[in-house]
């Protein structure tokens, strides 16, 4: 057994929570995923927020996938697949770092780890449905 989705939740629950502090901060209205070109031309400190939220937002476009493919590889790599997951929730929160800074540094504090990680789930995912259709 392990304690594969504790980080991931974690990962999850706080960057989005970041982000939410960011918007009540920056007083951008909760109907808005994103501040609108208005907000930032009225306050330009307003696009900070979208690098918050997108920064937060970014991860959760691919933790549908990274899930489905940890669960299919941990039935036969069960330690692959969550050394794959536990790197992709610190490259996650990475990513937020970085971007939540400026776009550019998104893989700059470790964001890196985000894309290798996804791609080890999907390895070991892969491997064990190799595995399992020639048994």
């Amino acid at each position: 057994k392990t304690n594969e989705p504790l980080p991931l939740a974690f990962t999850t629950f706080t960057t989005n929570m970041m982000a939410g502090m960011q918007r009540a901060a920056l007083k951008v209205p909760a109907g808005y995923f994103y501040a609108d070109s208005a907000m930032i031309e009225k306050e330009p400190i307003c696009l900070k927020f979208n690098w918050h939220q997108r920064g937060a937002q970014n991860p959760l476009e691919t933790q549908p996938g990274a899930i489905a493919m940890a669960a299919v590889g941990g039935l036969v790599y069960p330690w692959t697949a969550a050394i794959g997951m536990l790197m992709w929730s610190i490259g996650a929160f990475g990513f937020y770092l970085g971007y939540k800074e400026d776009p550019k540094k998104r893989y700059s504090k470790g964001g890196g780890l985000l894309r290798l990680g996804f791609f080890v789930v999907g390895g070991a995912a892969l491997a064990a449905g190799v595995k399992l259709v020639r048994s």
